[in-house]
Formats: C-alpha cells, sequence, structure tokens
C-alpha cells in the first residue's frame, strides 16, 4: 500500500508543480490569441490531475490512515496524526479546497459557451458545494480550527459565485466570469502548495499560532484583484 501512495504522491507533487507554472501563462498571453487558449487547456488538464490524485491521496489516507505511507513523508498533517478527528477534518479541508479549486477552474473555461441545461445542471452542482462548505466551516468551529472555518467559508463563497455565474447569459457580462473563475481556481491551487512548502521550510511557523497566516495568503492577494475584475 505505501508503494501505491508514493506513486500517486509523486504524480500528484508533478502535476501540481506543473499546474502552479502553467496558471500564470494565459494571463501573460495575449488575450484570446493561440497561446493563451492552449495554456489555459493545459492548466484545465494539470489541475485535473492534481485534485484527482489528492483525492485519491485522501482516500488512501481515510481508509488506511498511517498505514497507506512510508515514514517520513513529511505531509502537512503529521503534527496532529494522533488526534483522529482533527486529522479527518484536515483532510476533508485539503479535499474539499481540491475540489472547488477545480470546479472554479470549470466554471472560468465554460462561463462562454454555457447552454440552459448546462448551466441548470451546473447551478444544482454548486449549490451541492456550498452546502459542503458550510458543513466544513461548522466542523472546524465544533474543533476550534480556523484554517477550516476559514478555507469552508470561501468554499461557500466561491461556490455562490459558480451559482452566480451559471445564471448568466449575455457573453459579455460572462468575460468577469471566466477569469474570476481561473482567479479563484489559482487562489486554491497557490494555497495547497504553499502550505506544503510551509511545512517543509518553516515547519515552526506553520505550525504555531500564526500559521493560519500561510492558509490564508493567497486569498489576501486573489480576493482584490476579483474585486479589480469585476470592475472591469
Amino acid at each position: 500500500m505505501t508503494d501505491a501512495f508514493t506513486l500517486v504522491l509523486r504524480v500528484h507533487i508533478v502535476a501540481a508543480v506543473l499546474a502552479t507554472v502553467t496558471f500564470w501563462i494565459p494571463i501573460a498571453a495575449r488575450k484570446g490569441g493561440r497561446l493563451h487558449v492552449r495554456s489555459g487547456k493545459l492548466y484545465l488538464l494539470l489541475l485535473l490531475v492534481t485534485v484527482a490524485t489528492a483525492l485519491a491521496l485522501t482516500g488512501l489516507s481515510f481508509v488506511y490512515e498511517d498505514r497507506a505511507r512510508p515514514a517520513g513523508t513529511g505531509m502537512p498533517l503529521d503534527v496532529v496524526e494522533r488526534d483522529r478527528a482533527a486529522y479527518r477534518l484536515l483532510l476533508s479541508l485539503l479535499a474539499a479546497l481540491g475540489v472547488v479549486t477545480l470546479t472554479a477552474a470549470i466554471s472560468g473555461m465554460r462561463a462562454l459557451k454555457l447552454g440552459r441545461t448546462t448551466r441548470g445542471v451546473e447551478a444544482a452542482w454548486h449549490g451541492v458545494l456550498a452546502v459542503v462548505g458550510v458543513s466544513l466551516a461548522g466542523g472546524g468551529l465544533s474543533q476550534g480550527h480556523l484554517p477550516a472555518i476559514v478555507v469552508g467559508l470561501a468554499f461557500a463563497a466561491a461556490s455562490a459565485f459558480g451559482f452566480a455565474a451559471s445564471r448568466r447569459t449575455a457573453p459579455a457580462a460572462r468575460l468577469p466570469d471566466h477569469a474570476c473563475g481561473l482567479v479563484i481556481s489559482g487562489i486554491g491551487l497557490h494555497s495547497t502548495v504553499a502550505v506544503v512548502l510551509a511545512n517543509r521550510l518553516l515547519p515552526d511557523f506553520f505550525h504555531g499560532p500564526f500559521g493560519v497566516v500561510v492558509w490564508a495568503l493567497p486569498t489576501l492577494i486573489g480576493v482584490p484583484f476579483l474585486f479589480f475584475l469585476r470592475r472591469l
């Protein structure tokens, strides 16, 4: 089982790093050009692999717990491994972050070409995601875990954005939805990368009382940019 975990983890890391780099190419490229379109599709594909492998790692950790991975892997949740309730809550937190990241990216990519039927299905999907986000925030409140509360509420807010985007019909009105969906996905992706890097490079700070800054920093940077996009 540890061999399977290690293989999935390696694929996850490679995909996450490539997705993080690729995220910036459409931002820098000429909008609507070939590089912009192709790099955007590549980003979505890499993000799909990143989230799929993240969910696989989460499933293995839930089912097999510490037997799923080899010793010395250095995962961000190692410090709470003995507290099973907190451990499972944080696993759920990371899985939820992955799902909302991918959902936001898909919503952004499809913002310009959703039909009536597809809009209805996507609106229902975002409603379910909003419920999951509120539930995650409630779990964070019960455990007194601030990152779970923050990310759960962000999850619900992003789902609300996706629901609003699914109701728009005018192409001109949906251009900001396209950009905002991808920026939200970038916030989720960079949050995950920040957590992993902080766990590796600054473990004392990350697991200390101010470690929530690591979770929140991409959001604090990305949200003002979302407001800027909404005013275009």
